[in-house]
């Protein structure tokens, strides 16, 4: 709050009279004790707080590291809630089956009865609490997953793989992870007539796999 106390008197003028307004309001909010994550403020506000970084506009989550045999994680997520997500992991185990090859960890899965990572469900959660999703790009040679903004649109995404991408965007062939690994290659999923052809303005899902069409 003393931060934000020092630029609002030089705010005088009237294109500054926006900013002022804003600095003002984020102001008495952090005087009453409120988060400004729970503040409804518009798109142009959010633009002028973010110059100063403020920990409480921040989103938030709580991680909880059980034992790794503990079998009632639900005791601490059931308390999760939208503004405050909770996930429980035991994350000495998750660091030790990181560092294992598939082979070796499908096998150490069996061994000690886990049902599997729960590195998924904690990455997944910390996409969607920061407004935040993942799609893919594939070809002969590489997988990629790139990240986007929830609600990003195809010229969006191709702007963030290049440029170049974006500035001769033609369309946006998608087809759906799901798709891919059920019916296990690009040629079936072809075949089965599930590749979509989208414009710039198409909104991104979760999980899609994008093929940008461009010319330049």
């Amino acid at each position: 709050a003393q931060s934000l106390a020092k630029p609002i008197p030089k705010a005088e003028r009237d294109k500054l009279l926006h900013e002022k307004e804003t600095l003002e309001l984020v102001s008495a909010a952090l005087d009453s004790g409120k988060p400004l994550r729970e503040s409804q403020m518009n798109d142009e506000q959010l633009k002028v707080t973010r110059a100063f970084r403020l920990f409480s506009e921040k989103p938030r989550m709580i991680v909880v590291n059980t034992a790794d045999d503990d079998d009632r994680p639900e005791r601490f997520t059931e308390r999760s809630t939208d503004e405050m997500p909770i996930v429980a992991l035991p994350a000495g185990l998750e660091l030790e089956l990181s560092r294992m090859t598939p082979e070796d960890r499908k096998e150490f899965e069996a061994e000690m009865g886990v049902g599997g990572s729960d590195r998924d469900g904690l990455i997944r959660q910390m996409l969607a609490v920061s407004g935040h999703m993942v799609f893919f790009t594939a070809g002969e040679k590489e997988v990629r997953t790139w990240l986007l903004h929830q609600g990003g649109t195809a010229l969006e995404a191709a702007d963030g793989i290049h440029s170049d991408l974006a500035r001769g965007f033609i369309r946006a062939e998608i087809m759906t992870c799901a798709d891919l690994i059920r019916l296990g290659s690009e040629r079936e999923v072809k075949a089965h007539h599930l590749v979509r052809q989208e414009p710039k303005d198409y909104v991104v899902r979760d999980d899609d796999i994008l093929l940008i069409r461009f010319s330049v």
